[in-house]
């Protein structure tokens, strides 16, 4: 029997799209082991399983958003440019990917959360299942104001999808565009070592240990200042730029043995923002999150409202992050009581069901190519 196929699209915008569809790729293997996955992204190679059944390639199918060089502040006009640039190549981004999943034989297309993935699906005459906790369109919605044909075209590609997986910490109005809507339970990584492991590994002793999850928001100057200030924690960073700037700063590199989740389970605080990734993984293994302030992302309202449910979350404000002032509100999230409220979770095994139902069980009706 020839192993199924699923062509996967993942959004290279963040590593969370990336990480969260490597949790529902081990999910899909442990229950279809023979499952070839074919992953279409611009994401890094990194962050997805090595695994021979595997195959990874690099498209751009997803114009994410432009962001501020500290990726806190959206550049709305800039996004609106991205998202119009990609539209302008759809016809020939659908017509090269349709023929692909011809070429690979695939049986079944999973878009997270790329709306040309429900465009290339039609094409081929395939079903598409999207996974997120929202689509694009509402996400710049805000930016498209007057340009609803561009809007438009958007929710075109969604309306091609058969169903959203939807993830928690997501909108709920406006989405009648999917074939139907399925609510997921909490989507994390699963750890590969215990809190006393990943503690010994980094040598981090008695103090507590805060991991600056932040991408580019924070100069050395900003670094040393906040750990100096606070002599008694360890801060751990990916940036290399940032090593040696304090006795108490440690670089460290993710992939291999320490994972994300290993490192949200591990340290005491993580101090990033509130994506949906980080996010779950601090609600998944109760780690309090301080989040930095973010302009024009429309999604952390609704997170900085639901997460606390779960775990400590707390703002440090834009002055005293900008000013390296961080030791007061690192000592107040610590001083918090936990919530003791659990999040149901399992999302990348019912992710992996639902997807595996999709694939032996299509529609009676079978999908009509489509055109543009």
């Amino acid at each position: 029997m020839v192993p199924p196929v699923i062509v996967y699209y993942v959004s290279g915008h963040g590593y969370g799209h990336a990480i969260r569809a490597r949790e529902v790729m081990g999910a899909l293997w442990d229950l279809m082991p023979d499952c070839v996955i074919e992953v279409r992204t611009s994401a890094p190679d990194r962050l997805f399983p090595q695994d021979a059944r595997l195959r990874l390639g690099r498209v751009e199918v997803d114009a994410g958003m432009s962001e501020s060089a500290d990726s806190l502040r959206i550049d709305a006009a800039g996004t609106v440019e991205l998202i119009e640039a990609l539209l302008r190549q759809r016809p020939a981004l659908v017509e090269q990917e349709a023929a692909f999943l011809g070429r690979c034989r695939a049986s079944l297309v999973v878009s997270d959360i790329p709306y040309l993935a429900g465009d290339i699906a039609a094409a081929a005459g395939l079903e598409c299942v999207g996974i997120s906790n929202f689509p694009w369109n509402w996400i710049v919605e805000p930016f498209l104001a007057g340009k609803p044909e561009v809007l438009r075209q958007i929710e075109q590609g969604y309306s091609r999808m058969g169903a959203l997986l939807q993830l928690p910490f997501g909108h709920r109005e406006g989405l009648g565009m999917f074939g139907h809507v399925e609510p997921m339970p909490l989507l994390s990584g699963k750890r590969t070592m215990s809190r006393d492991e990943v503690r010994r590994k980094l040598g981090a002793g008695d103090r507590p240990v805060v991991w600056v999850a932040l991408r580019g928001a924070q100069s050395a100057d900003m670094f040393a200042t906040a750990a100096k200030g606070a002599p008694e924690y360890l801060f751990l960073t990916t940036d290399e730029s940032l090593n040696g700037v304090a006795s108490n700063v440690q670089t460290i590199h993710l992939g291999g043995e320490l994972w994300v989740c290993d490192l949200v389970a591990g340290c005491d605080v993580v101090l990033g923002k509130l994506g949906y990734g980080l996010v779950s993984d601090c609600v998944s293994f109760k780690t309090p999150l301080l989040h930095v302030p973010r302009t024009g992302f429309r999604e952390d309202a609704i997170t900085a409202r639901e997460a606390p449910r779960y775990t400590v979350v707390q703002e440090l404000a834009a002055d005293p992050f900008l000013n390296g002032n961080w030791r007061p509100g690192l000592d107040a999230i610590l001083a918090k009581t936990t919530p003791v409220e659990v999040h149901p979770k399992g999302g990348a095994e019912a992710c992996a069901e639902a997807l595996i139902n999709s694939l032996l069980h299509p529609p009676k009706a079978s999908r009509v190519r489509q055109t543009l």
